[in-house]
């Protein structure tokens, strides 16, 4: 044929022909958790264990504490106190005291005093419960029957004896996981106290002498608290 030229084809290259059946995406970070150092599997690049968080996200989602009032101690009317997690920076603190004995009058058997103080707290920073300051809304109710070192008779009267305010306060952790710790606390606000003041007649039994009513604002709590907090619920490492 005038016009082409005419080769002999005398060798041909192999052509594989590779088919890709799967694609595989790799989103997250795949952590193999294991003993030994050596990985028998082959093809595997690198092998990460599960990371350990730190202790204070670890410990526990939510706490609980146990505290006493050393300032109510000192004056022999024992407070008792536990505290509520009930979010990252929410708690909730519940205080109570009683006493059935009179220092500062010895010998006087007709003491009786008790009292109640819930608190709600906001608490700064992520070290709710154990270290750090926080902020409060609080209430207090007491009921009394106290003789005192001017020999009249104090009864908590008919409006009772309550009073509202806002707190402040710091708590200082003690020890590697700040478990145990001391809480400064003070507050101020609005208390209505209504009492009844009796005094002893010619025969020594109490008479009525007169009906106090007291409002106004002040100090309306002030504390200084042994505390020791606890986990409630532990979390696990989170693996990837």
């Amino acid at each position: 044929c005038t016009g082409y030229e005419y080769k002999e084809v005398t060798s041909c290259q192999k052509v594989e022909i590779r088919t890709v059946r799967d694609t595989v995406y790799v989103r997250d970070t795949v952590y193999i958790v294991r003993e030994s150092e050596h990985v028998p599997q082959a093809g595997v690049q690198a092998v990460q264990e599960a990371p350990e968080c730190p202790e204070e996200e670890c410990e526990t989602s939510l706490m609980m504490g146990l505290k006493i009032n050393l300032l109510s101690d000192a004056v022999a009317v024992p407070a008792f106190g536990m505290e509520f997690q009930l979010a990252r920076h929410l708690s909730l603190d519940l205080q109570a005291w009683a006493a059935g004995w009179n220092v500062f009058v010895p010998g006087c058997d007709e003491t009786t005093i008790y009292g109640v103080s819930p608190e709600l707290r906001w608490w700064f920073g992520d070290g709710i419960m154990r270290q750090g300051s926080f902020v409060g809304v609080h209430g207090n109710a007491a009921w009394y029957d106290v003789e005192w070192k001017d020999g009249r008779l104090y009864q908590d009267g008919p409006g009772q004896v309550w009073s509202a305010g806002l707190t402040y306060g710091y708590s200082l952790g003690m020890g590697k996981k700040k478990l145990w710790g001391l809480e400064f606390v003070v507050g101020a606000g609005y208390m209505s106290v209504s009492q009844d003041v009796a005094e002893r007649n010619a025969q020594g039994s109490w008479q009525l002498a007169e009906h106090q009513n007291i409002k106004g604002f002040g100090i309306t709590k002030a504390g200084v608290n042994l505390t020791y907090r606890f986990p409630l619920r532990r979390n696990e490492p989170e693996v990837k």
